[in-house]
Formats: structure tokens, C-alpha cells, sequence
């Protein structure tokens, strides 16, 4: 009788949060905590996100628009809430470029500029599992959501769509090698049979202005077996930590990364309980739904 593999399954968001900081990670997936108070510029492009997954699903605008409010409207809510709590009050969700007016504004003309695409839709927001391979003793699997599979001339291309507030010269260099693009176009490749690259599609998040770019990689099967090789060697890494149990060592090189880490606030407070209960709540994360 063959022992059966145990399976280590990951997303992108996960490995991120652990190569970042092993601490983060063990906060946001083994303790399943995130901030009360939402973060405006997540909740932005996660508002962008399902205006983009409901545009090229119908290519109607008004329901487009309505999908960016519903999901804004939802975290303006619950940030509303907490500082209600806290005894604040007359503050706005978002600033300056983050917030509904301007969404709505950069959505109008992303569907003026963007009315005829060259690319033919095969798949719109689909969630995945694929096998990476296995060590002998575990299998990995690699999960998550791919936003947009095109067809584009004779090339088959996994979209990703990207809110940014920096479009500058150097923004596209991020994603030539990327965990997460190199994983999208693995799992593309591995369910479709085909998939030669990714579409970056970047919108910038200003106050006067609406930028759009987009940028092509093709990423070949020497990119494809490296990525797969060195996925399962982070999902070994994190599964080992995991192993160790207890509150893994945290990277001080990442605490102000983006601003600042959200957990920055419970490090400080050597993970204090009653810090965990009253600036924090419990949230699963779920890499088909993120």
C-alpha cells in the first residue's frame, strides 16, 4: 500500500504574505485576522475588480458602475462603523483619488477608451486548483482566480488588471518575473492547454487625470518550469514553518512597506490579546473569491 501524499495547497496572496514576513503571514492565514477598519486603497481596486469582472461579462456600463459602488459602498459602511465607535464622525472614506466620484470617473472613460477591444473573451473571473508536482512525501497545489482569459491574433493571454497610482516608465518591470503572473499563466497553460503570456492592464488612480496602458509578456517554458520549481520550494518553506507552530520571527525590513504592514500595531504590542479583539476581526481567506 502506497502512503497517500499530504496536499499543500497556496495562492499567490499567500506566499506573498509569508515571503514578506513569515509573522504576516501567520496573522493573516493561521489566525485568519485582518484590520477592522477596511484600507481604502484595497478596497478601491477591489471595487475596480468587479466593475472590470461585471464590464466583460455584459459590457453594460450602468451595471459596471453599480458592481464599483456596491463594493465601495460596502467598505465606506463598515469603515463608517468602526469610527462611529470610536467616537469619529463627519470623516469621508478615501481621499483625494480614491473615492466614488472619481471611480465612476475613471471607469466612464476606461469604457470610452476600451469600447472595442482587440482580444476575444474565453473566460471571465475564473477560480482554479492545479498540481505543481510533489517532493515525495507532499503534493503542491497551486490556487487563486485569474481575472480575464483572451484570445488576442494567435495568442492565448491571461489578463490582470492593475490599479495603480504610479504609471510611470518602470511600472510594467515588476511583472517579468512575477510569482503571481507566472502562476496565472501556469495554471492558464495547464487548464486551457494553451496560454503564451499575460496582459497587464494598468489604470492610474489620479485626481485630474485618466491614464490607461497595457503591456504583453510572454513567458516561455524554461519561465513556466522555473516558476513551478520555485513555487513548490516557497509552499515547502511556509509549510515548514507552519510545522514549527508558534509566532514566527517577523521581517522589520517590511513593517512600512506600501505605507505600513497592517499588523504593524500588534507587532508593536508584542501580540497583545486585546489588541487582537479590538483593532482586528476574524476573516478566512479565500483565494476563489479574492
Amino acid at each position: 500500500m502506497t502512503n497517500e501524499l499530504e496536499k499543500v495547497s497556496m495562492d499567490f496572496s499567500t506566499m506573498s504574505d509569508y515571503l514578506k514576513c513569515r509573522r504576516r503571514g501567520y496573522y493573516r492565514h493561521e489566525l485568519n485576522i485582518v484590520p477592522k477598519s477596511p484600507n481604502s486603497s484595497l478596497a478601491f481596486g477591489s471595487a475596480f475588480h468587479e466593475a472590470m469582472a461585471s464590464w466583460y461579462l455584459d459590457r453594460d456600463e450602468k451595471l459596471a458602475m453599480e458592481a464599483f459602488l456596491e463594493s465601495w459602498n460596502r467598505s465606506s459602511s463598515q469603515w463608517s462603523e468602526i469610527n462611529s465607535q470610536e467616537g469619529i464622525f463627519g470623516q469621508e472614506f478615501g481621499d483625494d483619488k480614491r473615492n466614488a466620484q472619481n471611480g465612476l470617473k475613471i471607469l466612464k472613460e476606461y469604457f470610452q477608451t476600451y469600447q472595442k477591444e482587440p482580444f476575444e473573451i474565453i473566460s471571465n473571473e475564473f477560480p482554479f486548483e492545479i498540481l505543481l508536482g510533489s517532493d515525495g512525501e507532499r503534493s503542491y497545489h497551486l490556487t487563486g482566480k485569474i481575472d480575464l482569459l483572451v484570445k488576442w491574433g494567435e495568442q492565448i493571454l491571461v489578463v490582470d488588471h492593475k490599479t495603480t497610482s504610479q504609471l510611470g516608465p518602470t511600472f510594467f518591470r515588476q511583472f517579468d518575473p512575477s510569482l503571481q503572473i507566472d502562476g496565472y499563466v501556469l495554471a492558464g497553460k495547464t487548464i486551457f492547454g494553451k496560454c503564451d503570456g499575460a496582459l497587464i492592464n494598468a489604470v492610474l488612480v489620479a485626481k485630474t487625470k485618466q491614464t490607461f496602458d497595457r503591456d504583453i509578456f510572454i513567458k516561455t517554458e524554461e519561465d513556466l518550469e522555473t516558476y513551478r520549481h520555485e513555487a513548490m520550494e516557497h509552499m515547502y518553506e511556509i509549510w515548514r514553518s507552519r510545522q514549527r507552530g508558534g509566532v514566527p520571527a517577523r521581517n522589520t525590513d517590511a513593517c512600512t512597506l506600501y505605507g505600513s504592514c497592517p499588523y504593524r500595531e500588534l507587532c508593536l504590542a508584542k501580540g497583545d490579546e486585546r489588541v487582537i479583539q479590538t483593532r482586528y476581526r476574524i476573516e478566512v481567506w479565500n483565494p476563489f473569491l479574492a
